[in-house]
């Protein structure tokens, strides 16, 4: 709603937490999109947060596994650890 509260049933959701939702196979439909969209625009607390979400994507994590991203956020100070 314009409050930011996630509505259903007439009740507030405070927690979301996502068993699924991890690929975008996972959205099969607009409306699917939409209710996610929703859900990450709201007050609720979502378990995990979009960041940690985005992290557990095998997309995500073969492109930050890229030398040259991997760089850019560890610095090229010490190429050892890479």
């Amino acid at each position: 709603d314009d409050t930011g509260h996630l509505i259903y049933k007439d009740k507030i959701i405070s927690v979301v937490y996502y068993r699924s939702g991890y690929s975008p196979d996972d959205y099969i439909h607009e409306s699917d999109w939409i209710a996610r969209y929703r859900v990450e625009r709201s007050l609720a607390i979502k378990c995990p947060n979009i960041s940690y979400h985005l992290v557990g994507c095998k997309k995500i994590q073969q492109i930050l596994a890229k030398p040259v991203i991997l760089e850019r956020f560890l610095g090229v100070d010490n190429p050892n650890i890479l």
